[in-house]
């Protein structure tokens, strides 16, 4: 082998020995430690050192006032990030800086960080900087912006502006104590914030603006689930006078090209200090083509502000499903020619395609999401542009930032004193279930004595008392108290949230099958060559038929215990006596009635057992559910399931008037699942 190639093995294999590790920093700990959760390092810059591509640095609680002024390191990729957390959730907070800047820094992770009385910009971001996510992370009583997107010059090429950045699920709130500010300034594309908490910054929620001559500078950005409010002109301390160009946004953008801004509630954004500057919920400036504004709820805009402003005048901007409420201005369209489609507002005006109150569950409360009546319940357009389809439950897209649940049902057969796993699975955003005290749900099997989450798309409810088949358990949005975390970042008073379906199964920890007959009806064969079937009394007993007359016995089947395979057989008692199986050869002058024409039937739910089925599946007992052929003879049934079941049995002629006969339902062991129907021998005037 050639010297080089032992080289570039050797390399290779030292790539390949490489494994991502975790340090520790605390504020007990010492930097002439190894830096692990025994022996921590003291500072953050210390730890921030020794990261390598794919290693974690967990930040343990205390307040760190560390500056540094380097750059945060990079990962090589997703793989291989670099990350910088908070150790489990506990209260991580970096005083007065955040202590990093971020230039050409990419794949980084940054989780459960608080930057508190921040000097100057809480976290800025440098241009090139790309693929980097901030994961909740709080922002608090800082002096100026809480993000900030920089990208040095307007004359910078938008390749070099920070690109494909994350905020998800911040909160932000205090900031600009030193004058007009954002909570979060971008000059990029192809960013996200989404589900974050903005209130009381003086100035914009978010904002991606530039004055510059780049184009298209703030294209393909993504504003979604977000909660502003309370959003002022100004802050009580500030040194320079409030003037009427002081003013307020929830959200604003420009030269934004592909922008969307959905799901927002945005509430409370106040104007100048005269009242003659405004203020906006969202704004859309120009340069805006392609850009989609749907599904949001915004009101409380003060004075002369409009809920939603567009100057932009490209037809391609779509401003479709959006709740606008308490405004005085609910559009202002200056010279916009864009395209509008199904927005409420509780007032007339141009654009407003529904017109009436939106039925908030508790606005005063802050709680937007929509009453049962609502008019803005199935109103809304489920089409936004091409390529872009709302999501929606029920009969149509609801208007609003909220598509709500209704009260979902599901069934599941005969249970009582078990635990109802309800699986939940959504199509936008994931909802919050609380530890405990879920409310919402009922049954209509019993009482449901306590509710609680495991994970976070399980609810398992416990159950107690009596059941009756079939079981229905719902959730109510009026009374429930599980959150869409996107939606409203960490409130906890909204509803569930586009949920698409909700399966109930049985998580009993059982030992063995239980087994159990739940229902069942006795048909009449009326004449031998008609086959109409008369059905008789469902109840137990009272059933008197003729000699000679044949019937279909209908029953199900119902197991709630562990998976169990049976065959099932017919019993009888004659005239008070034991029970015995039922034979295929008159005994008592009853048997099981086999190979017959006039027997094949069409069950309950839908599905059809024919004469044949009949006469050999089971021991002439023929069930619906899991029968992968007639040859099957036997019948599987899981935790929770219940199947349809028939018989054919037919009286001699020479049965005797006032004999009663008892079926029951056993197993081919001979174990009584249950019964019995009762038939007495008589003149049954129906029969022909």
């Amino acid at each position: 082998m050639k010297p080089y190639a032992y080289a570039i093995l050797f390399v290779l294999l030292l790539a390949f020995s490489a494994e991502a590790a975790d340090y520790y920093v605390a504020t007990t700990g010492n930097d002439s430690n190894p830096g692990t959760l025994a022996e921590p390092f003291r500072t953050v810059v210390k730890g921030h050192s020794v990261l390598e591509p794919g290693d974690t640095l967990y930040i343990r609680g205390g307040n760190y006032n560390e500056t540094c002024g380097c750059n945060m390191r990079s990962g090589t990729s997703w793989n291989a990030p670099i990350t910088i957390s908070r150790y489990q959730n506990e209260n991580v907070v970096f005083l007065e800086s955040n202590i990093f800047q971020f230039l050409g820094t990419s794949y980084v992770i940054w989780d459960g960080i608080t930057v508190d009385q921040a000097l100057d910009t809480a976290i800025w971001i440098g241009r090139n900087s790309h693929n980097v996510k901030f994961l909740n992370i709080t922002i608090t009583n800082g002096q100026s912006f809480g993000f900030q997107w920089n990208r040095v010059t307007p004359a910078d090429a938008p390749d070099v502006s920070p690109h494909h950045i994350t905020i998800q699920n911040c909160t932000i709130s205090n900031m600009g104590l030193a004058g007009p500010t954002n909570a979060i300034y971008i000059k990029g594309n192809d960013n996200i914030v989404d589900g974050c908490n903005i209130s009381n910054v003086p100035g914009s929620g978010i904002q991606a603006y530039d004055s510059g001559n780049a184009v298209n500078l703030n294209r393909n950005n993504i504003f979604r689930n977000n909660r502003i409010d309370d959003m002022p002109a100004g802050m009580p301390g500030w040194s320079q006078a409030l003037t009427d160009s002081n003013w307020a946004h929830g959200i604003v953008f420009n030269t934004g090209p592909n922008t969307q801004v959905y799901n927002n509630v945005i509430t409370r954004i106040h104007s100048g200090a005269n009242h003659t500057g405004t203020g906006t919920g969202i704004l859309v400036m120009s340069g805006n083509s392609g850009s989609m504004v749907y599904n949001n709820t915004v009101g409380d805009i003060a004075d002369s502000g409009p809920g939603i402003g567009i100057q932009s005048a490209d037809s391609t901007v779509q401003i479709k499903n959006n709740l606008l409420f308490s405004n005085t201005a609910h559009f202002s369209l200056f010279q916009s020619s864009a395209t509008f489609a199904t927005n409420l507002c509780d007032s007339a005006e141009t654009g407003c395609a529904v017109v009436g109150d939106p039925l908030f569950v508790n606005a005063a409360g802050g709680n937007y999401a929509l009453q049962a009546s609502s008019p803005a319940i199935n109103a809304g357009t489920a089409s936004i542009a091409d390529g872009v389809t709302r999501a929606f439950n029920g009969a149509g897209v609801d208007i609003g930032a909220f598509e709500t649940f209704g009260a979902a049902s599901a069934e599941v057969g005969l249970v009582a004193n078990d635990i109802i796993v309800i699986t939940i699975t959504d199509n936008v955003a994931q909802p919050v279930l609380p530890a405990s005290g879920i409310t919402g749900f009922t049954t209509t099997c019993g009482t449901i004595s306590s509710a609680a989450r495991s994970g976070n798309t399980e609810i398992r409810l416990q159950l107690s008392g009596a059941a009756t088949p079939p079981c229905t358990y719902s959730y109510s949005t009026g009374t429930g108290n599980v959150t869409n975390s996107a939606l409203i970042g960490n409130s906890h008073n909204q509803r569930l949230n586009a949920i698409t379906t909700v399966a109930v199964t049985d998580n009993t920890a059982a030992s063995g099958p239980t087994l159990a007959y739940v229902t069942g009806r006795f048909y009449l064969l009326q004449g031998a060559t008609d086959t109409a079937w008369t059905a008789l009394a469902a109840a137990a007993t009272g059933v008197t038929l003729p000699p000679g007359a044949k019937v279909n016995w209908r029953f199900k089947i119902a197991n709630t215990g562990d998976a169990v395979n049976v065959n099932p057989r017919v019993y009888v008692s004659y005239d008070g006596g034991a029970y015995a199986a039922l034979g295929v050869t008159f005994t008592n002058a009853v048997k099981m009635l086999g190979n017959n024409t006039q027997l094949g039937t069409v069950m309950t739910d839908g599905s059809s057992i024919t004469q044949d089925q009949l006469a050999s599946t089971h021991g002439n007992v023929a069930c619906t559910y899991n029968r992968s052929a007639v040859s099957t003879p036997t019948l599987a049934l899981t935790t929770n399931s219940e199947s349809e079941c028939a018989v054919a049995i037919e009286f001699d002629t020479t049965a005797v008037a006032a004999k009663v006969y008892n079926f029951k339902v056993y197993t081919d062991s001979g174990t009584e699942i249950g019964g019995p129907m009762a038939v007495t021998i008589g003149n049954y005037q129906a029969f022909r």
